[in-house]
């Protein structure tokens, strides 16, 4: 602010010569003015003083820090995840705050400071970034970026075995790449340990034959991978031919009948294949008279 002073013109005058009373009232009054716009510069001097130190209202945002954050935090995410991102202010207390994201997606944002992602999508990916606002002079910083990257496909689990042939009395190890088994068919349950013995870095043993199946999942709800390709496992049964009557001497004419018996066969309806070093043809069932 300037302050405008004019200087006092004291009016010249054509007469001869002046009384000395009007001089000493014309110094006066001069005088009385001098004090009067000494003590008003003071005042203005001073007012503009106290205008100049008073705090002007600013946008405070150094005291608070915001953070984005994504949960579940996996390296990789996979279409059709469910995924979390949560604007975090640091020192920012219980105070209530709205929030701004900002994105290079093509998604938009509420003003909460959470954004779900109920399933994810390749237009998902991109970086994103958030404020918090508590009132008119009071924000946040905008936080650092971060990225998030949707891949546009589904993992497969991967399932392999040394040998798919369980031995009699024996078994087989199935590795999974990923840690959910099924046997026989894809929509049944999860096999649990009374069906098989889980082994360490995704492994079972198995001892019952029949087609196996694995996949993964991860996440709440859980987020399943493809199936894995299907291994068969056939169950080796030991076969035991009995002769009937089991005499221990033969004699030409007699009656002779030899069984091939399967251990643990069960119920399941077998066909059989015989071989012998003598000339005669063998049938293909259970029983062979002679």
């Amino acid at each position: 602010m300037d302050l405008l002073i004019w200087p006092i013109q004291t009016e010249s005058t054509n007469r001869g010569s002046a009384t000395s009373d009007m001089v000493n009232q014309n110094e006066d009054q001069h005088n009385e003015y001098s004090t009067l716009l000494h003590a008003t510069t003071y005042y203005l001097l001073l007012s503009i003083t106290r205008v100049g130190n008073c705090q002007i209202p600013h946008q405070s945002r150094a005291l608070f820090k915001t953070v984005v954050t994504v949960q579940p935090n996996w390296p990789q995410i996979f279409s059709g995840e469910k995924i979390t991102l949560r604007c975090e202010i640091q020192g920012g207390g219980h105070t209530e705050w709205t929030y701004e994201w900002t994105t290079t997606s093509s998604n938009t944002f509420p003003t909460d400071n959470r954004y779900i992602i109920i399933r994810a999508t390749e237009s998902h990916s991109g970086q994103y970034r958030c404020l918090g606002r508590r009132d008119t002079y009071t924000s946040t910083e905008w936080s650092e970026a971060i990225t998030l990257k949707v891949l546009s496909y589904k993992p497969w689990a991967e399932l392999t075995a040394v040998n798919r042939d369980i031995p009699v009395g024996g078994s087989v190890i199935l590795t999974c790449s990923r840690y959910f088994w099924y046997r026989d068919e894809k929509t049944s349950q999860p096999l649990t340990s009374q069906d098989v013995v889980f082994l360490s870095n995704r492994r079972i043993r198995v001892s019952v034959g029949g087609v196996y199946w694995c996949r993964g999942g991860r996440g709440e709800p859980v987020y399943y991978t493809e199936y894995s390709y299907s291994i068969t496992v056939n169950k080796k049964r030991e076969a035991v031919v009995s002769l009937q009557p089991n005499w221990s001497e033969i004699y030409s004419g007699e009656k002779i009948t030899l069984r091939c018996e399967i251990t643990d066969e069960g119920h399941t309806e077998w066909t059989y294949g015989w071989t012998t070093p003598s000339s005669i043809k063998f049938p293909t069932e259970i029983d062979t008279p002679y």
